[in-house]
């Protein structure tokens, strides 16, 4: 996931950024930070497309709802998933 960025940046510098532009009160540019530091937010979800049209794309979700149901790892998330698609072809 870091093959588009420049060598010896990580994708924790724009959160670092993100937190030094709240400190000083610069609130118009602070973006997903205030979403990460929002501790009513329980869940998050993120999302990579290595085949957009404009390069890799990025999302993240965040949810406060209580989660209710069967939880997956990783793993066993894929498995389900490359097992659907396997159905649907």
């Amino acid at each position: 996931m870091h093959g588009d960025l420049p060598s010896g940046i990580r994708l924790t510098d724009g959160i670092h950024r993100k937190k030094a532009d709240f400190d000083q009160g610069n609130y118009a540019n602070v973006g997903h930070y205030l979403n990460i530091i929002d501790d009513s937010y329980t869940i998050t979800g993120f999302a990579v497309n290595q085949k957009s049209a404009y390069g890799n794309t990025y999302g993240q979700v965040f949810s406060g709802m209580e989660y209710e149901g069967d939880c997956f790892s990783v793993d066993d998330y894929c498995g389900f998933f490359y097992a659907l698609l396997q159905c649907s072809l």
